[in-house]
């Protein structure tokens, strides 16, 4: 330890100086200058104080970008590769406490530079990734005090980081913390939901106010998805028992109550407008969190279900503008995975070929109270005049061939086919032969007599489509 602080880099203005020679030499064209000084760099991380004089680089306003830039790239590499005890050379353990405090400084979340803050960001979360909770309980008492008092350009930034954060802690760490991040997930959902609400209100009022407010729309409209992407990390993941949950009632109910606004806004919003993305990020989150939620917590979601798969199913009766060409061809994708999803949900049905029917295996017998629940809940979604009208919209409807569709086929037909194939998760015609598949194996005694009826009338009673060419697209429908 003696013989590594000796060695230490220390922040001084001689050490920076260096540091900056080698930072532009890094960035010069020419080989025989920019390898020397790469080879330097991979040296140099392996120094004590490395990563303190980066963040002084990177957090200097008065530095290039250029610079500010590379370092702040530098501090996510070495915190991944050199942060654990992994070789002959770690972090030191004062420096590591240096750079969560510094990470998490006021002067970080100041910054507004988005490339350098972003790349900040990701080793912020690499940090929490290596260290929380264990070592870094402060982490999100923290980040909850910058987004609440905070200024603007500090807030902002504060959501993108708890974002990052909690992404990395839910798809890497999430099944070994999953108590400690449920009960850390109170705290925040207390303070990010009412947030989420107020500015949501806060944005239609906005949109209310014509041109004019169309500025202030934009920047409140990316704060409210802000707020939205971080609530659907911490319902998929943060909250336990979500029937009982206070917070999951309030969230799922704030869910319907802004959908009923937010949906037509984002069917109808022309192209070009600067929130036309915004909004239909929004829509798309929520249902992104209702699929996550179902998909994680197949018997509690059950509770809200019903008036979810309703209200997105009715988007699919008016699937097309007069182009024929998909309104909002995502948030209908979505609606119909959330549909296959629940279908071949293991924990909802045995797909046993005679309607809903339990499985034995299941594991809902353990919950009388849920079995029914859910028996009850999805008998009244798929009786038997929901799924026949289901088919016909995804026969006449979702699978017909649309004209770009024809024009792709026309240029190159291998290569329609191939990304036809690729894309099955996000292309309409893909996901409702999927979802064809589940309702004939679950309900085939209506989906047989709807099917036969299609053929029927195009091969007997010749009255389908006003033309050839619709019945060629008619046919392809069938036939897939």
């Amino acid at each position: 330890r003696e013989k590594e602080a000796r060695m230490a880099l220390r922040p001084t203005a001689d050490n920076l100086q260096k540091l900056m020679g080698v930072i532009s030499a890094c960035q010069r064209p020419e080989k025989n200058v920019r390898e020397p000084a790469e080879n330097q760099v991979l040296k140099l991380r392996q120094m004590p104080g490395y990563t303190t004089c980066m963040m002084t680089i990177a957090t200097n306003g008065d530095v290039k970008i250029e610079a500010r830039q590379f370092a702040s790239i530098e501090l996510k590499n070495t915190f991944r590769k050199y942060w654990q005890r992994r070789g002959n050379y770690f972090i030191p353990e004062e420096e590591k406490n240096t750079m969560k405090k510094a990470m998490l400084s006021e002067r970080v979340f100041s910054i507004n530079n988005t490339l350098v803050f972003r790349q900040l960001s990701f080793g912020l979360a690499q940090l929490a990734r290596f260290d929380w909770p264990r070592k870094w309980g402060s982490l999100f008492p923290t980040l909850l005090k910058i987004i609440t008092k905070g200024d603007e350009l500090q807030i902002n930034n504060g959501l993108h980081v708890l974002l990052e954060v909690l992404k990395i802690l839910t798809q890497r760490r999430w099944m070994m913390q999953r108590q400690e991040f449920q009960k850390q997930s109170q705290p925040l959902l207390a303070v990010i939901l009412p947030a989420w609400i107020n500015t949501t209100k806060q944005l239609f009022d906005a949109l209310k106010g014509g041109k004019e407010k169309v500025a202030v729309a934009v920047r409140i409209g990316h704060r409210s998805l802000a707020y939205l992407r971080c609530l659907k990390e911490l319902a998929i993941y943060g909250i336990p028992n979500l029937d009982r949950s206070e917070h999951a009632q309030s969230l799922f109910q704030a869910f319907k109550e802004v959908l009923t606004v937010l949906m037509p806004l984002s069917r109808s919003i022309p192209r070009g407008h600067p929130l036309r993305d915004t909004l239909r990020s929004m829509v798309t989150c929520v249902m992104g969190t209702v699929i996550g939620a179902q998909k994680q917590h197949p018997l509690d979601f059950s509770r809200y279900l019903g008036p979810f798969v309703k209200f997105f199913t009715q988007t699919l009766s008016e699937p097309f503008d007069k182009d024929r060409e998909l309104i909002f061809e995502k948030q209908t994708v979505m609606t119909v995975n959330l549909l296959s999803n629940v279908l071949s949900c293991p924990q909802y049905t045995s797909l046993s070929g005679s309607g809903l029917v339990f499985s034995a295996t299941s594991g809902i017998q353990a919950d009388p109270q849920a079995e029914n629940r859910i028996r009850a809940t999805l008998k009244q979604i798929f009786n038997n005049g929901f799924v026949s009208t289901l088919l016909n919209v995804a026969i006449y409807r979702l699978l017909l061939l649309k004209p770009s569709d024809i024009q792709e086929w026309e240029a190159d037909s291998e290569d329609y086919a191939m990304e036809l194939h690729n894309d099955k998760e996000m292309n309409i015609r893909s996901a409702t032969h999927t979802l064809i598949e589940h309702l004939a194996r679950v309900f085939p005694q209506v989906t047989c007599p709807v099917l036969m009826s299609a053929v029927n009338k195009l091969v007997k009673n010749n009255d389908i489509g006003k033309s050839l060419n619709e019945r060629v697209v008619i046919k392809n429908a069938l036939y897939r």
